[in-house]
């Protein structure tokens, strides 16, 4: 998670980009106010906390929601954000834990029954309402060389 920090003091970003903390959250507990920045970093909390079947619902949510900014965001130099972030998030995971959530997602996506409930689940939590200023700002700090590591 110190990646982030970094991250977020390079971005010099309001933390509203990076949005709320949310641990590892029940699905419940998700709203359409959590951008995929968030969710990576809760995400993160339940692999490393071995609470894989929270992990895919915040993993599946955070990609339908990632895709969702995508479209959004005309700039393609902007999609590039999700991927980073997720990379940097996981790195702070025991390589362990993230073969078991990597063993749990995807029995749990073959599963029609199970990908239904999860699905129906996000449907009900609803389309993002946030602004996708990560991504905006990703895309423009790429185009400038201030993201670490990334640039065009």
């Amino acid at each position: 998670m110190k990646q982030l920090a970094t991250i977020g003091k390079a971005q010099g970003a309001a933390a509203a980009e990076f949005g709320r903390d949310l641990n590892c959250v029940a699905p419940e507990k998700l709203s359409r106010k959590d951008n995929p920045m968030a969710l990576d970093r809760a995400l993160a909390k339940c692999i490393a906390n071995a609470e894989y079947d929270r992990a895919v619902v915040i993993d599946l949510l955070a990609r339908a929601y990632t895709e969702f900014d995508s479209l959004r965001v005309a700039d393609p130099t902007a999609h590039g954000v999700n991927g980073e972030v997720l990379a940097l998030v996981l790195m702070a995971v025991p390589p362990d834990n993230l073969k078991h959530f990597d063993a749990v997602r995807k029995k749990t996506v073959i599963d029609p029954a199970g990908m239904e409930k999860i699905c129906a689940g996000i449907r009900k939590i609803g389309h993002p309402d946030y602004y996708p200023q990560y991504m905006v700002q990703f895309g423009m700090q790429a185009v400038t060389g201030t993201w670490p590591g990334y640039r065009l």
